[in-house]
C-alpha cells in the first residue's frame, strides 16, 4: 500500500483559531423545578465536551443580575483543565430565589464579549450558549404575549419561544395578556 504523505506533517495547534465560549447559566428561581438544575449541569458538560485547545470559555450566571463566575482570560494550560475549572465552579452554583432578566444578562456577556476581543490579538469566533427554561419566575408584569376575545375564541398575537423536545410534549399551556388596560398588570392574564 501506498503511503497518502510523503512528508511527516507538522500541525501546529498555535495558528488554529479558536472559539470565545460565553456559557451563560440561568440560576433564577425558576430553575429549582422538578431535576432542571441536573438539565443545566448536564448541558454544560456536553458543551465543555466539544473545546478544542485554541478554544476559551468563559461562565455566567444571571437571575435579576448577571456575573462573571469564570473569565476566559484565566490563564489554563489546556482544555482538561479549562473543563475542570468550570465544573468545579458549577458545582458552586445554584438556582437563588430571583427572576430572571435575560435581557440584561445578554447585554452583560454581549459587552464582556466586545471587550476581550478587542484586548487579544487573536481572532476568535464568538459564541453565546445560553441554558434557561425562560421563564421570568413569577413576575407575570412581563407577560407580553396577548390574546385577542372574539365571541368565543382567543386570537393569540406574540411569539413562544419552545424548548428542546418540545414536539414531544402532550400538552401545551400558555398564558397570554387579554386586557391590555388592565389596571395592574398582573391583572388582565388568561390561562389557555
Amino acid at each position: 500500500a501506498r503511503p497518502f504523505l510523503r512528508e511527516t506533517a507538522n500541525l501546529l495547534l498555535n495558528n488554529v483559531p479558536g472559539r470565545r465560549i460565553a456559557l451563560v447559566i440561568d440560576t433564577s428561581a425558576s430553575m429549582r423545578r422538578a431535576d432542571l438544575w441536573q438539565q443545566v449541569v448536564a448541558r454544560v458538560k456536553r458543551v465543555l465536551s466539544t473545546l478544542s485547545p485554541a478554544d476559551e470559555v468563559g461562565l455566567f450566571a444571571f437571575d435579576e443580575s448577571p456575573r462573571l463566575v469564570v473569565d476566559w482570560d484565566e490563564p489554563l494550560a489546556d482544555v482538561g483543565t479549562r473543563r475542570a475549572r468550570i465544573e468545579t465552579a458549577l458545582t458552586e452554583l445554584e438556582p437563588k430565589w430571583g427572576r430572571t432578566d435575560l435581557g440584561k444578562a445578554m447585554i452583560f456577556v454581549a459587552e464582556r464579549l466586545a471587550q476581550s476581543a478587542g484586548e487579544k490579538k487573536q481572532d476568535r469566533s464568538p459564541q453565546i450558549v445560553v441554558i434557561t427554561d425562560l421563564q421570568h419566575g413569577s413576575d407575570l408584569a412581563a407577560l407580553r404575549t396577548r390574546g385577542e376575545v372574539e365571541s368565543d375564541a382567543i386570537f393569540v398575537t406574540g411569539q413562544k419561544i419552545w424548548t428542546s423536545f418540545a414536539q414531544y410534549a402532550d400538552w401545551c399551556i400558555q398564558l397570554v395578556r387579554t386586557d391590555t388596560n388592565a389596571r395592574r398588570k398582573h391583572d388582565g392574564i388568561t390561562f389557555l
